[in-house]
């Protein structure tokens, strides 16, 4: 398969999204995603990708994703591939706020839906004094595979997709899933 390492990348996706696992393949895409960009920027980046449905568990978890650029809070993201309300982004803006944050991205997945618009969204956390993103799974991940495409091979890919699903502690069929996807396309 002549596939460029992009287009692979962008096919992981699109069929891995076919799919929910619960959240676990947003979670999944969306920690790639960070891994991609926070590569081409200085600096020591730690991404942590929160297992799904249990953000807060910990006290140290902020969202779902949290990356750390030198040991600081740099972004945190709450990802959703499921029915969601304003109370669920009221408690994810209270979160940013509480560990001292004023930003957070909010990823919907191809499965979340809301009564909310990405305005309401956004008004929540400005009332909270915490700018909140709103943008779509794909949409995030194939930017950031656009932005850093000349660093990404396939096994460094693969790499972060085994590192991401480990501590992640994602559940066997969303990891034989993922290896199946991967398989198929080409990837591993």
């Amino acid at each position: 398969d002549n596939a460029s390492p992009e287009q692979q990348g962008k096919l992981f996706a699109e069929k891995l999204l076919e799919s929910s696992n619960e959240g676990e393949n947003c979670a999944l895409l969306a920690g790639m995603a960070f891994h991609f960009l926070t590569n081409m920027m200085a600096g020591i980046f730690d991404v942590r990708v929160h297992p799904v449905n249990q953000s807060g568990a910990s006290s140290k978890e902020v969202l779902d994703i949290d990356v750390y650029l030198n040991k600081k809070l740099g972004f945190t993201a709450e990802i959703k591939d499921k029915n969601f309300t304003k109370e669920d982004v009221d408690h994810a803006a209270n979160k940013v706020q509480l560990a001292g944050h004023d930003a957070m991205f909010f990823i919907k997945g191809p499965k979340a839906s809301t009564s909310l618009t990405d305005q309401q969204i956004r008004k929540i956390g400005q009332e909270k004094g915490v700018r909140i993103s709103v943008i779509p799974i794909l949409v995030f991940y194939k930017t950031a595979l656009g932005l850093c495409i000349d660093g990404v091979e396939a096994l460094i890919a693969w790499e972060v997709v085994t590192r991401i699903c480990d501590e992640a502690r994602l559940k066997q069929t969303t990891t034989l899933a993922v290896k199946a996807v991967a398989t198929e396309i080409g990837l591993i």
